[in-house]
């Protein structure tokens, strides 16, 4: 099966945003969970 390479792109771009994505929302829960941590001690 051949892959062009406008699809390896989009699925470099799909994988990195992916990554992206799952970065933001875990430093996201990180600041609320560590700023709930602060308030409640």
């Amino acid at each position: 099966m051949k892959i062009s390479k406008t699809g390896n792109y989009t699925i470099l771009f799909t994988v990195s945003y992916t990554v992206f994505s799952l970065n933001v929302f875990l430093f996201t829960v990180t600041a609320l969970l560590s700023y709930k941590v602060m308030f409640f001690v």
